[in-house]
């Protein structure tokens, strides 16, 4: 079974928050993660200043909208070199 790292999994949070303010709830379905792992997560980029969390969404700060274009890059590299 392949297993997420943790710099992919920050990277798609920070994704599908490019679209707008999402609920814990629709994240955590999204990603496929559990609770405890999706809250380990969103602390670390909320104290890195990438997201912020309020009583009902999460949303994304302009450093994280950054991050998640280098993320959304680094990505694509690593899809033309295994292409090569």
């Amino acid at each position: 079974m392949y297993r997420r790292t943790s710099t992919e999994i920050s990277g798609l949070i920070l994704m599908l928050l490019k679209d707008g303010p999402q609920t814990k709830t629709l994240i955590r379905h999204r990603l496929k993660v559990d609770n405890r792992t999706l809250n380990r997560y969103l602390d670390i980029l909320a104290r890195q200043g990438l997201i912020t969390i309020s009583d009902k969404h999460i949303g994304i700060t302009e450093k994280g909208l950054y991050f998640a274009e280098i993320y959304k890059e680094f990505i694509q590299l690593l899809k033309n070199k295994v292409e090569q």
